[in-house]
């Protein structure tokens, strides 16, 4: 069974990223689904970036909330996983490296390593035929949505939705299957387990005569077949022959029949049939004579194509000698099969020279063809197959090594050894350089992973090569420049390369004109002052906002960012903590209430800045200066000396008001300045009896109310005020530094309400009490009554 799997991420780095979102498939061979299911991965110790969260939709706090946890979900996947022989996925090598990091973190064995993996994407890179940008040759991969427009005519819905995504990849899968695109058998046996030779290609489980490419049905011992290959030779070419018409037209009908033919001869030669009858059919003209476990071939035998195949053929069948003609032209073609033989597992492998005579394979022969600039190019093309370290070196260092041996060693084992030397080569391909180039930014920037810098000595190897090529194109020019011109050796190699100068010249900023290169740019730490100016000017808010925000961003940058005229740049400007007083006092001057009020509240704005803003025309200006937290004695006393109650109430209700204004408040022409001076509990004494003299009983009765108040305060409210309304009354009655004087005062209050609170008052005195009894509220004669009784001896004057 396939089992079709589709991942959404934190991020792209595969070591330090997060599984998000997973969903799977599982399918039978007759493209029945057998079970299927998706979840969403609780956030542990992360939170999802918004630049992820804006892909796939899935925020930190979906995640926690709908979210189950990641052993869990693994668990479920595990259980389906076992069930399948393949895995399918479109970029699947990422879907599985995320899955597999994941399950390492939660201690679980991935089920995925002993699976053969297909990839959507890679099988279908060249049918899609999509070029690639700029100047780059080749088709770019394509990517879900394409291949599924590429297929059905449209996309689908719910793009990047881990759900949407792997039922999209299943139809796609199915698709290709019918189309011929991806080459399969219709029995039930499953992927093999062999390596491919083109892991790019795919191949199912038996033969693609198409793509001239084989390998082995069954797990066997292929040493152990050499006496049946010699028994079954003949009658393998007979059986092929039989059925030579149907291989082109119907390749999987014919290799069900050629099993069913053969089958009577043994599961050895089933194992073997594919790679004998491949060779017969397609790489000779005339059947090959097997004698003594040694091949021996003519060259009018053999098409172009040969060395390869017989590589491969020996290797699987366990010959290890190689007989060839005396009349087998050995200049180019010899060179060619001794670069693929040493590349392959023959390492007893010899051959016979034109004289007949035996000759051992000698590497250091290679190594000089490969240096010397007059070998053929065909040759030099091939030696870039070797596996040979130090022939690949010699290649890299001929400067007549043609584009496509180039190419082909760039994309070698050996490629991080040669990078120096490759990058710098006269034939290295623009569309290469630039692929260095957009590896270096997602290694380093995109991954977020600078360490490459130092561990793989990025400056030396590749930074300066690329900049010192005058053919790279001058798009990838800047953006070397922009991201690494914090490093003088590779400022000084784009200065010496004439293409870039004038690329300077010219100020060609073009790579900006996506926005989304220059927002990546406006944000970036390696960002030089001249980029950084050069943005402030973009015509993209969120581009300038991101400038002012970049804490590398110079002055004077920032201050033409005061000058913008988008208000939220200024007033995101006004709100920068670390912005200079200059440009502060810059935005204080603003035409904007609201970039004057945020100069304010900012941190870093001195006095005079204050001071200057404490005189604004506008309120609510005036209002932020009232408010700020450490409020100076000289813009204190602007403010109280202001036209607006609004301001001077503001500052009557500070917390921390300087004493010193409390004068000038306390005379204060409007009543509610002086009630909120009154209810403050910091007042004293003093001005608290200073404002018991206050003609207004609003202000009495706050006086009366603050928990600050003392026995003087209320006898001065109490003996100032020739008249009580009844709300000062009642407080004045309910006091608890009420006096005797204040009793007898309050006694004899025209309203029932007042004197029912002195009538139940524990501390009242006995005579006040008795006079309460001739009172004509029955009520309050009660209340006396009960307080003689019971109260009556604790205070008799």
């Amino acid at each position: 069974m396939w089992i079709f799997i589709d991942c959404e991420t934190t991020a792209l780095n595969t070591n330090s990223d997060h599984v998000v979102q997973v969903a799977w498939i599982l399918a039978s061979y007759d493209q029945k689904i057998k079970a299927k299911d998706s979840y969403i991965t609780q956030p542990n110790g992360f939170t999802i970036p918004n630049s992820a969260a804006r892909i796939h939709g899935i925020t930190t706090q979906k995640a926690r909330a709908e979210g189950r946890p990641l052993n869990y979900v693994l668990s479920q996947l595990l259980r389906v996983a076992d069930q399948a022989h393949s895995v399918i996925g479109h970029n699947v090598s990422f879907d599985i490296a995320m899955l597999e990091e994941a399950y390492r973190k939660v201690d679980i064995t991935s089920p995925f390593s002993s699976k053969t993996s297909i990839c959507t994407m890679k099988a279908s890179t060249n049918w899609c035929a999509i070029k690639k940008r700029g100047f780059s040759k080749g088709y770019k991969w394509p990517t879900l949505e394409e291949l599924h427009k590429k297929l059905f005519g449209s996309g689908f819905h719910g793009a990047h939705d881990a759900r949407a995504d792997v039922n999209a990849c299943m139809n796609c899968f199915f698709e290709l299957l019918r189309r011929r695109i991806i080459i399969g058998w219709d029995n039930k046996q499953g992927f093999p387990n062999d390596e491919l030779a083109n892991r790019d290609q795919v191949l199912l489980e038996a033969i693609n005569v198409k793509e001239k490419q084989v390998f082995l049905l069954k797990d066997e011992d292929y040493s152990s077949f050499g006496q049946d290959l010699i028994e079954t030779c003949s009658k393998v070419c007979v059986t092929t022959r039989k059925y030579f018409d149907q291989i082109f037209t119907e390749p999987h009908v014919w290799a069900k029949m050629l099993t069913q033919e053969i089958d009577s001869f043994g599961q050895d030669f089933i194992t073997i049939q594919c790679h004998i009858a491949y060779l017969v059919l397609f790489r000779c003209k005339n059947s090959p004579a097997i004698v003594s476990g040694n091949i021996d071939l003519n060259v009018k035998d053999l098409n172009d194509d040969w060395g390869e195949d017989l590589i491969e053929l020996m290797i699987r069948i366990g010959y290890h000698t190689l007989g060839l003609g005396a009349q087998f032209d050995s200049s180019k073609d010899f060179l060619k099969f001794i670069v693929y033989l040493n590349s392959s597992d023959c390492l007893s492998s010899t051959t016979n020279d034109r004289g007949g005579g035996e000759k051992t394979l000698d590497m250091g022969e290679l190594r000089r063809a490969a240096s010397d600039p007059s070998t053929d190019t065909d040759v030099l093309s091939f030696f870039a197959n070797s596996a040979d370290m130090h022939l690949a070196k010699c290649l890299a260092e001929n400067p007549a090594t043609p584009e496509d041996a180039i190419a082909l060693l760039l994309e070698s084992e050996h490629r991080q050894e040669l990078l120096p030397s490759l990058l710098q080569h006269r034939n290295c391909p623009s569309f290469c350089l630039e692929d260095v180039c957009n590896e270096i930014a997602s290694d380093v920037f995109f991954n977020g992973n600078e360490e490459v810098v130092k561990s793989q000595n990025l400056v030396d190897q590749v930074l300066v090569p690329l900049a010192s090529n005058a053919s790279l194109d001058t798009e990838y020019l800047g953006i070397l420049f922009l991201q690494w011109n914090a490093y003088k050796k590779v400022m000084k190699a784009l200065e010496r390369n004439p293409r870039f100068t004038n690329l300077v010249k010219n100020a060609a900023f073009d790579i900006f004109e996506e926005v989304e290169t220059a927002r990546y740019y406006a944000s970036s730490s390696l960002a030089s002052a001249i980029v950084l100016a050069h943005l402030a000017e973009h015509n993209v808010i969120e581009v300038r906002m991101l400038v002012l925000k970049n804490a590398r961003t110079p002055l004077r940058v920032l201050f033409t960012l005061a000058h913008d005229r988008s208000l939220a740049v200024r007033l995101a400007l006004a709100e920068k903590e670390t912005v200079s007083l200059e440009i502060l006092a810059k935005l204080a001057c603003d035409t904007s209430v609201d970039v004057r009020v945020a100069v304010v509240r900012n941190s870093a704005a001195t006095e005079d800045i204050l001071c200057r803003l404490a005189v604004d025309a506008d309120l609510d200006v005036r209002l932020a200066v009232a408010n700020v937290e450490m409020l100076s004695t000289g813009i204190g006393a602007i403010l109280v000396k202001d036209r607006t109650e609004e301001i001077r109430l503001c500052l009557a209700r500070r917390s921390n008001l300087d004493s010193r204004f409390f004068g000038a408040l306390a005379a204060d022409l409007c009543e509610v300045v002086r009630v909120a001076l009154a209810e403050r509990n910091d007042l004293g004494e003093v001005m608290m009896c200073g404002l018991a003299s206050d003609d207004s009983d609003r202000v009495k009765l706050a006086l009366v109310k603050n928990s600050s108040a003392t026995p003087r305060v209320i006898d001065a409210v109490a003996c100032l005020s020739e008249d009580f309304n009844l709300p000062l009354a009642i407080a004045l009655a309910r006091s608890v530094h009420a006096n005797t004087a204040l009793f007898k005062k309050m006694a004899k209050f025209n309203d029932e309400r007042v004197r029912l609170n002195i009538a139940v008052r524990k501390d009242c005195t006995h005579d006040v009490l008795a006079g309460l009894l001739e009172d004509e509220n029955e009520e309050i004669r009660k209340a006396a009554k009960w307080n003689l009784d019971n109260y009556g001896c604790l205070k008799t004057n």
